[in-house]
């Protein structure tokens, strides 16, 4: 695939000779990561930026493909890794792992005003239409539940089910939070518009995903550098500025 995107990003620290080179893959999945005027950008990008603060001579260079690409290129390159990825069952013994980023929650969303619309299970959504992104695993959860596939109506992107949603063309979006909020916030909208009427899935999280034969002190560094980002009030900060 061609390559999007690839440039140095040196973070005003003191490179050297002797510097650790690290090849950063991303993918466009705002507002994660994405690409905004020819530079990366996103929560896991900013993220890395002040993690970077707390490593020494560290240099990374940052390119992006689509998802599939992503995942061969960590797991065939050395000094190699991803911005955000999910951590699951599937992916556990591919990769190292540096995280967690952020929670990865699927839910299910109306417009708060719709007082009509009262949820418990799936199956109650049998009447009504359901927006969910084109090959997300949120369409098997539903068809899984009894949920006819006319009721179910896939888009090629997200922003698509949002319009759709506030002209009432469809009665639900199933979607991930995150991105959820940063479409409603692009599209003028506010996050207290919307209501989250139930948790699809939340059992994993997104993760910095590193070739698997990175050494294990190299992990633990790039752990630690977050850990302390954590403790220093950055990240709250950060994720207040994209989930609000």
């Amino acid at each position: 695939m061609k390559k999007l995107l690839a440039f140095f990003i040196f973070f005003g620290l003191a490179m050297s000779a002797k510097a650790e080179e690290f090849q950063v893959v991303g993918a466009e999945f705002p507002p994660l990561m994405y690409v905004e005027q020819g530079n990366p950008a996103g929560l896991s990008v900013e993220l890395l930026q002040m993690m970077l603060q707390n490593l020494k001579d560290v240099k990374v260079n940052i390119e992006f493909h689509p998802v599939p690409r992503l995942l061969k290129v960590v797991a065939e390159n050395a000094n190699t890794f991803s911005l955000s990825v999910t951590r699951n069952q599937e992916r556990e013994s591919q990769f190292k792992w540096v995280g967690p980023i952020c929670p990865r929650t699927n839910a299910l969303f109306k417009l708060k005003a719709r007082s009509d619309l009262q949820i418990k299970t799936l199956q109650d959504l049998h009447p009504y239409k359901i927006g969910v992104g084109r090959g997300y695993a949120a369409v098997n959860d539903l068809l899984n539940a009894g949920i006819p596939k006319e009721q179910i109506e896939e888009v090629t992107e997200d922003t698509q089910n949002v319009k759709k949603l506030f002209m009432q063309r469809i009665d639900f979006v199933a979607t991930n939070d995150l991105v959820f909020a940063h479409i409603l916030k692009n599209e003028g909208r506010q996050w207290d518009e919307v209501e989250q009427v139930m948790i699809l899935d939340a059992k994993y999280q997104y993760y910095y995903a590193f070739n698997k034969e990175t050494d294990e002190k190299i992990i633990q560094q790039f752990q630690q550098a977050l850990d302390q980002v954590k403790q220093s009030g950055q990240y709250d900060a950060l994720l207040k500025k994209y989930f609000k």
